[in-house]
């Protein structure tokens, strides 16, 4: 399945992402470059994609979000570098390439993904000319929320401590590292998106139930493609989840039984945003997209 529009939107986001890099100083070159090696690698840009749906919905020109989106999509980077460090999941490769910790260092690595976390809680605040200081600063808070402790954080703390502790996973506690892990991150993406332009109840509920819907089979799909996709395609090692002995949806419920579940979650997050004329169809279809996606 190949969704048009998202292209538009990811050519976008990638002319822009080099544009708000901060101004290079004369030393610590290695940071400036590690940055744009991780930033500029490729990638789906779905979080920066759903903030600027979220912002059309609530009234706001995409491009005036440009920051905005752009600062989320180097704090999601700076997730995936730190995430592939050998103190976390031990990954060697990201988006067909090797991963920051074995191109610069790990010392490197560590400062890169803190230096594009710090310059993209910047950018949230940039000057967006339009937007209400108000509904600016309740966006970022929600979205800084959602990757802290609260959110994307406490989800990898919970999947820390069960790597440790090597314990035996219960479901709910599954549940909750995929939906804090990945879910909180792609919620807060799309929902700050609409706080940019509106504080209507009803349109934050439904992106809030169609962006936890949407994560938890985001992430049982990562799930599902760590056992089944090709290398070369998905662009990092598969097998890595069974390798470090982690516990996983299919380790649980199986593959069939997993798949039954991205769909269901699939449904709910579509009938969600049904009621939002072209812009929730292209949320449907980022919906959609999960089921055949290989990568």
């Amino acid at each position: 399945m190949t969704i048009d529009f998202l292209n538009t939107y990811i050519e976008k986001i990638n002319r822009w992402l080099p544009e708000v890099m901060p101004e290079r100083a004369k030393r610590a070159a290695v940071i400036y470059e590690g940055m744009e090696y991780a930033l500029m690698a490729g990638g789906k840009r779905i979080r920066a994609v759903f903030n600027l749906i979220g912002s059309e919905i609530a009234g706001v020109k995409r491009d005036i979000v440009k920051p905005f989106a752009c600062g989320i999509e180097y704090i999601h980077t700076y997730s995936l570098v730190h995430d592939d460090l050998p103190a976390m999941d031990d990954d060697t490769m990201r988006r067909g390439q090797p991963s920051c910790h074995i191109a610069f260092g790990e010392a490197e690595a560590i400062l890169i993904g803190d230096s594009l976390l710090t310059h993209g809680s910047y950018l949230l605040l940039e000057s967006m000319p339009g937007i209400d200081e108000k509904n600016q600063l309740n966006a970022a808070r929600y979205l800084l929320e959602a990757v802290g402790v609260h959110g994307m954080i406490g989800g990898q703390a919970e999947d820390v401590d069960i790597d440790k502790n090597q314990s035996v996973m219960d479901e709910a506690k599954l549940a909750y590292i995929h939906r804090h892990k990945t879910g909180k991150f792609l919620t807060g993406a799309l929902v700050s998106g609409a706080l940019l332009g509106t504080e209507d109840e009803s349109i934050i509920n439904d992106l809030t139930v169609y962006g936890e819907s949407f994560g938890l089979a985001f992430q049982i799909t990562d799930d599902i493609l760590d056992i089944t996709a090709d290398e070369i395609t998905l662009g990092k090692h598969t097998g890595s989840d069974a390798n470090n002995g982690k516990l996983t949806y299919p380790a649980i419920y199986g593959l069939d039984k997993s798949k039954e579940m991205v769909l269901k979650e699939i449904k709910k997050a579509k009938n969600a945003v049904d009621k939002y004329g072209v812009l929730g169809k292209q949320l449907a279809d980022l919906a959609d997209y999960l089921i055949d996606r290989k990568y």
